[in-house]
């Protein structure tokens, strides 16, 4: 389950990071600016049952979009070891949390196990490593954009979606949102 990016405002400047990040000759996979995301949860392969009752539930459920304050690129593990970069969410954090754990609750009720081996860290992810060939460039690239103001942006509604991997990147298909 996710929640959109949808303010074209701030998909330019995530785009414009992706920009810089890229002058670092690393070997980067840049998040496509139309599939801009905040994950609330994986739920990896479902059955038709469990993307049903999933459906049901998020369909009867309010998670209206949220107002969410982005500031800041950093990394997981770290910046010295950049896999995943992201975009930090200053303001609205909690608020992803909780969407985040209706959302494990529901892929429980459902029978569906989701991949929560971490505490949850609401952040907008925009790219990852695929190797750690010009790791120190993209280190350096990272801390000078550890303060990067982004700004405000509202999101969509929750949604559930398919991702299919194809060799040009995933392609996302929403199965069904929440209410308002």
């Amino acid at each position: 389950m996710s929640l959109d990016l949808v303010d074209e405002a701030v998909k330019r400047k995530v785009k414009g990071i992706e920009d810089v990040l890229t002058t670092a000759g690393a070997d980067l996979k840049l998040v496509k600016t139309e599939n801009l995301h905040f994950t609330m949860a994986f739920f990896g392969e479902i059955t038709d049952d469990q993307k049903a009752f999933l459906c049901r539930r998020l369909s009867s459920t309010k998670m209206p979009p949220l107002t969410i304050y982005l500031h800041g690129v950093g990394a997981f593990p770290g910046p010295r070891k950049p896999r995943v970069i992201w975009v930090g969410v200053i303001k609205g954090g909690e608020d992803l949390e909780r969407y985040a754990t209706m959302a494990v609750k529901m892929g429980a009720e459902s029978g569906v196990a989701t991949d929560q081996s971490e505490s949850f860290k609401p952040h907008l992810t925009i790219a990852r490593a695929r190797s750690l060939f010009g790791k120190e460039n993209l280190s350096v690239k990272l801390e000078s954009l550890m303060d990067t103001e982004i700004g405000e942006t509202v999101t969509s509604l929750v949604r559930l979606k398919r991702s299919t991997l194809t060799p040009r990147g995933p392609i996302y298909e929403t199965l069904c949102e929440s209410s308002m």
